[in-house]
């Protein structure tokens, strides 16, 4: 019977570590849903990839500690934030007054990766300063 508690506390630990990034893209698809557009001229992309960096630093956080081995959260971190990023675009192709845009997409994919690399820069910075 104990082992039906761990592998449910250990579900619902997964589950809310992942809950941030859950309910931020939630927000994005809220947010690209919206067909009033502040007009934002030449800082678009850097909208979105100040977006998809915070998306990328939460899904880190969602992900890094559910996996043992370090290469498998930062493929599933890259994979779906990239697929998010792409849902998001095709999303906003049938939105009225939004487009679907390549570079969008590759700004989405620039944020997550810089969200990626700060959160296991801060990570690697707390395990130091613990080991010491």
């Amino acid at each position: 019977m104990q082992i039906f508690y761990k592998i449910t506390d250990d579900f619902f630990y997964k589950l809310f570590r992942l809950l941030p990034a859950g309910f931020y893209s939630g927000l994005i698809w809220f947010m690209s849903s919206r067909t009033v557009v502040v007009p934002v001229h030449g800082s678009d992309k850097t909208i979105h990839i100040i977006e998809y960096g915070i998306y990328g630093f939460l899904l880190t956080y969602g992900v890094f500690n559910i996996a043992k081995d370090f290469k498998i959260p930062v493929l599933q971190v890259l994979i779906l934030g990239i697929i998010t990023g792409f849902v998001d675009e095709v999303h906003q192709y049938f939105v009225p007054g939004r487009s679907c845009d390549v570079f969008d997409l590759l700004a989405d994919s620039i944020g997550l990766v810089s969200g990626l690399f700060i959160f296991l820069l801060l990570h690697a910075v707390r395990k130091t300063k613990k080991a010491s």
